[in-house]
């Protein structure tokens, strides 16, 4: 805005009046006297008010909807789990006809025929002598020389297939094939399209007209000049600076995001994990294991017993019985020893470990044999050198 006007200069002070003289003619007209010093320029006017903050934006549109994610890569095969055994042998074919007999060998050579004994002189007649002894037989002639063997006569045709034996029983489920690799994840979802820029929003009135600046100070007084007609108005002081635009108004506020893209598809379902382990465990309670005799002690329950058909228990599930762990209740004694063993439908199995001298209470082993469900387990106490009468408990995983 202008700045105010500068104040007009003072008039110069009147010159004396001279003496009256005589009248004359009238004098030249004086000079005009000096125009005054202008007046110095007014002092800034102060800044302007801030501007009103412009209206916010409309709200920009919804975004359009984001590209479906492309597929997850399909996750690693586990590894194939180990072939069960082998099925019993089915039942052996009919035997094929005989083949065609292979040509007689060539009969070999006659011997020669011994040579013929003398006749006898004849006897006189008379009484029948008694009957001469026989005579020795001639010598063998010597066997003739084994003829070739015949050829081997053509195989005979193949016999039948025999009937296809019985389907043997299925072998135990093989060890569960290690867990497939985790799918890769996903691809994300391309990112949405985001939402359309809000519309600027309008722009801040201006703001209004800053304060008219202080008036200029008073010029200073012109010299006195000589009498004359009054100086010319001092001109008119500098236009005080313009006052600063008004702030613009705040941007108006963003559009909302666009609704998130829909998920992208899942990766495909790894391969299915390992079955998870059971354990089973039992003791003989408060009844202590015999000193000088097996005893047999039952899984999921506490008993002390002479027989494994009295405490054995069938398995719900098959899997590798391992992971053997047995815990006395105290030492068996310097040189005294109990041996545990895990019984399989009452037979031994490797699954087994010692407990011996004063220094230990507690052994373990493992193994790898697979179980079938219904399969009966138990365990059986043998002592060595009269240990100490201790009570025990036990446990295995099965999986």
């Amino acid at each position: 805005p202008t700045g105010a006007t500068g104040a007009t200069g003072a008039d110069g002070t009147n010159g004396t009046n001279g003496v009256d003289g005589a009248t004359g003619a009238t004098g030249a007209t004086g000079a005009d006297g000096a125009n005054g010093t202008n007046g110095s320029d007014g002092a800034t006017g102060a800044t302007g008010a801030d501007g009103t903050n412009g209206t916010n934006g409309d709200v920009g549109a919804t975004g359009s909807t984001g590209a479906t994610g492309a597929d997850g890569a399909v996750g690693a095969t586990g590894p194939v789990g180990p072939t069960g055994p082998q099925g019993p042998t089915g039942a052996t074919g009919a035997t094929g006809a005989d083949g065609t007999n292979g040509t007689n060998g060539t009969n070999g050579t006659n011997g020669v025929d011994g040579a013929t004994g003398a006749t006898g002189a004849d006897g006189t007649n008379g009484v029948d002598g008694a009957t001469g002894a026989t005579g020795a037989d001639g010598t063998n002639g010597t066997n003739g020389a084994t003829g070739a063997a015949g050829a081997d006569g053509a195989a005979g045709p193949t016999g039948p297939q025999g009937p296809e034996g019985p389907t043997g029983p299925t072998g135990p489920a093989g060890t569960n094939g290690t867990d497939g690799a985790t799918g890769a994840t996903g691809a994300d979802g391309a990112a949405t399209n985001t939402g359309a820029t809000g519309a600027t929003g309008a722009t801040g009135s201006t703001g209004s007209a800053g304060d008219t600046g202080p008036a200029g100070p008073t010029g200073p007084q012109g010299p006195e000049g000589p009498a004359g007609p009054t100086g010319a108005t001092g001109a008119a002081g500098t236009n005080g600076t313009d006052g600063a635009v008004g702030a613009a108004g705040p941007t108006g506020a963003d559009g909302p995001t666009g609704p998130t893209g829909p998920e992208g598809v899942g990766g495909a379902t790894g391969a299915t994990g390992s079955t998870g382990q059971a354990i089973f465990g039992g003791g003989s309670g408060t009844g202590s294991l015999s000193t000088t005799a097996s005893n047999f002690v039952p899984a999921g329950s506490f008993a002390v017993q002479t027989s494994s058909a009295t405490v054995a228990v069938p398995i719900p599930f098959g899997g590798v019985v391992n992971n053997l762990q047995v815990r006395l209740s105290g030492n068996p004694g310097s040189g005294k020893t109990y041996t545990f063993t895990v019984l399989r439908n009452g037979s031994s199995t490797p699954l087994a470990c010692a407990v011996s001298g004063n220094a230990t209470t507690t052994c373990s082993d493992t193994d790898t044999t697979v179980w079938n469900a219904g399969d009966t387990i138990s365990l059986q106490s043998t002592p060595s050198s009269n240990p100490t009468a201790r009570t025990v408990t036990w446990s295995v995983s099965v999986g």
